[in-house]
């Protein structure tokens, strides 16, 4: 889904869909799910002026995909564990069961 979506900025903006984001961010982008602006932020190849132009369209993927496979970005799972006291080796687990490195 992360590829389509720079496909289609790509194309809309005559530039090699790389340019838009590299492969690596749109793997770090599937793996931590950010869901809003600051999460995204922290994504290795995000940076202010690629989160104004981009961000929103991306961001609006992930959340979409999240919402619809009942999955919650690495950051909420790590809340929540400190929140409710689960133990980490717990978290990593679930984690592992879910398809998570």
């Amino acid at each position: 889904m992360l590829k389509s979506i720079r496909k289609i900025i790509s194309d809309r903006e005559k530039v090699p869909p790389y340019i838009v984001f590299p492969d690596s961010t749109l793997r770090e982008l599937s793996e931590y799910l950010p869901q809003d602006h600051d999460a995204m932020l922290k994504i290795k190849g995000v940076g202010e002026a690629k989160l104004k132009r981009y961000g929103d369209e991306f961001l609006e993927v992930i959340k979409r995909y999240s919402e619809e496979n009942g999955l919650k970005s690495i950051e909420q799972e790590e809340n929540i564990a400190e929140e409710e006291k689960i133990p980490s080796h717990i978290l990593s687990y679930n984690m592992y069961k879910c398809g998570k490195p």
